[in-house]
């Protein structure tokens, strides 16, 4: 069930995989050369050619962060969870644009599969359902075939950054 697309898998099956999901932490960094190859192969890039530096490094910045997550989810035999809503990204390393462009970058080359979001108004207060993610199997191969092995690598190639200073007790 498991290889199933996440849009064929039933409700029950779903609702399993949003609740063993990792959650998507922003503040991974690519340290090793395959790593920060495999990052500047996939980061997202304008169409005009023209770029400016700060942008070149966000854009960086969210493939980084996003790839790690999806790593170790590979690793951990999950998937990883994040709310998609521009809110949940204020005072965060990664922005909500840059990081929304890497996903559906990914997604266009079918490395990634999605899991929808949604809200869930069973309860007292409607609450929102965070989308989750995992690498699809050419993802996965591609992370393979750049010399990252999740199983035994990870932390080799991708570190938690420290904590910014001045946004801490945001």
């Amino acid at each position: 069930m498991e290889d199933l697309p996440a849009s064929e898998l039933p409700v029950a099956a779903k609702q399993a995989i949003r609740d063993k999901a990792s959650w998507m932490s922003l503040d991974y960094v690519a340290v090793s050369p395959e790593a920060k190859g495999l990052v500047e192969r996939l980061r997202v890039r304008p169409e005009t050619g023209s770029e400016r530096p700060t942008s070149q490094k966000k854009s960086g910045d969210a493939m980084a962060a996003l790839l790690a997550n999806l790593i170790a989810a590979l690793r951990d035999g999950v998937w990883t969870k994040r709310p998609l809503n521009a809110a949940s990204f204020s005072g965060q390393r990664v922005g909500y644009r840059h990081f929304v462009a890497a996903i559906e970058n990914l997604e266009s080359a079918n490395l990634i599969e999605r899991l929808a979001g949604y809200t869930d108004r069973t309860g007292f207060a409607p609450r929102g359902r965070p989308t989750c993610f995992r690498l699809s199997p050419s993802g996965a191969q591609m992370v393979k075939d750049a010399g990252i092995n999740p199983k035994t690598s990870f932390a080799a190639h991708f570190r938690k950054t420290e904590v910014d200073k001045g946004r801490q007790g945001e």
